[in-house]
């Protein structure tokens, strides 16, 4: 009922566009590179050269010789065509060039800077920003950027929007506007977000878009990636495509290697999970990939509460539908990781256009195309029933065969005349 190159494809790790393949650095690993450590910098140097004015402060006496004029001095700093250069912990030199500056109101303690303009290096390599207009409040430590604010990290990646701000004393970034990013590795979009330094955790919210070569990923509420817990969080009718494959939850949770960032170790989808490509549609109310174990795992019940849970897990394949509670879809080890069985637990119903078959327990073989139901079988076609403790059903000719559980072991059945039916007369 999977199609495995489908399915699969989401927690391929040489495939799946949240790793990273080993040659010639491909652009999903560079959307991710971007994502932990781009957006970093991006927030590190945003509006203003944040890094910048921390600096400032403290190799210059602000409050004696800025915004307290004194005696003979002019009301209101003004400078022009300023140019301020800082080294870092790392003895890494940055430079900063502002048109003007200006204080807004005499003793404000508030910068209007114009043009900013900033070349600092990181420990990725080299990050420029610039925008229109910047201010810097001293009481509050809280720098803004307003117009056209632009940030290309490794001459790589180009990030725009129209405003952002960040919080000295909090150590966040953050900015209330649509914020674009594009490079090799693709596209990024969002309507706003927020990045905090000191824990490494970038938030974008509002529907964000993530689009490369390799698929997308789509949440309308909001994506966070808590970057030293090697964690991604997506929420709100969350979609995953990749090869015509989308991967649908309320919400999706991926478990990265803590040595390999590209990698999965584990992947769960909560509330109206579906799978779906152009052959098959999975549905249940949760779902859980384990790479240890190689299996997905779709339940018709989560654990939390707050999703709500579905009558039965649930594949259809053309005019054939599976349901159970409880599935496991098993793949092969190696770098395809193809469909090997899905085994159906409880309440197990299998529905083809020639009738139905119910058991306790199913086991699907892809290979084969037929689905073995064991415990309790009953098949029903035409108003006819037979009982017996196994069965197999060809989901390519709708053919079911039943058999006792045991050698030996009888089978039972209901048939209906057709002529007397109308009398409701029947044989057993």
């Amino acid at each position: 009922m999977f199609d495995s190159r489908k399915i699969d494809d989401f927690f391929n790790d040489e495939k799946s566009f949240l790793r990273e393949e080993k040659s010639d650095k491909p652009p999903v690993s560079r959307w991710l590179r971007f994502i932990k450590l781009g957006f970093p910098c991006f927030a590190a140097l945003l509006l203003g050269v944040m890094v910048v004015m921390p600096n400032i402060k403290k190799s210059v006496d602000l409050k004696d010789n800025i915004t307290v004029p004194r005696k003979s001095e002019m009301e209101k700093l003004h400078m022009e065509q300023t140019v301020f250069h800082f080294t870092d912990e790392k003895n890494r030199v940055s430079h900063v060039v502002a048109d003007m500056i200006d204080e807004t109101e005499p003793g404000s303690q508030r910068m209007k800077i114009i043009q900013p303009k900033g070349k600092i290096p990181t420990d990725q390599g080299e990050a420029d920003i610039t925008s229109e207009i910047g201010f810097f409040s001293q009481e509050s430590s809280i720098l803004e950027l307003y117009e056209n604010v632009k940030a290309l990290v490794n001459q790589d990646t180009q990030i725009k929007t129209q405003s952002a701000r960040y919080d000295f004393k909090q150590n966040i970034g953050y900015g209330d506007e649509k914020i674009e990013a594009q490079g090799s590795w693709g596209n990024l979009t969002a309507d706003a977000f927020e990045y905090d330094q000191q824990e490494a955790i970038l938030t974008l919210i509002g529907n964000s878009f993530v689009s490369t070569s390799k698929g997308t990923l789509y949440a309308k509420d909001k994506s966070v990636f808590f970057q030293n817990n090697h964690i991604i969080k997506a929420y709100g009718n969350v979609v995953l495509t990749q090869n015509n494959t989308r991967l649908k939850a309320d919400e999706i949770i991926a478990y990265m290697n803590e040595k390999d960032n590209h990698k999965i170790d584990r992947a769960e989808a909560y509330g109206n999970v579906y799978i779906i490509t152009p052959e098959q549609t999975a549905r249940g109310a949760c779902g859980v990939y384990d790479a240890a174990q190689n299996r997905i795992v779709l339940e018709n019940v989560c654990k939390n509460p707050k999703y709500a849970s579905v009558s039965a897990v649930e594949v259809k394949q053309e005019q054939n539908t599976l349901t159970a509670r409880r599935m496991v879809a098993y793949l092969v080890a190696g770098e395809k990781q193809q469909l090997d069985r899905v085994e159906a637990y409880g309440g197990v119903h299998v529905v083809t256009p020639k009738g139905t078959a119910t058991g306790d327990t199913g086991y699907y073989r892809p290979k084969e195309n037929v689905v073995e139901l064991i415990g309790n079988v009953v098949i029903e076609q035409n108003g006819n029933f037979i009982r017996g403790g196994r069965a197999e059903t060809d989901l390519q000719t709708s053919i079911s065969k039943i058999t006792g559980l045991k050698k030996g072991e009888r089978i039972s059945g209901i048939f209906y005349n057709k002529r007397k039916a109308n009398n409701s007369n029947a044989t057993e």
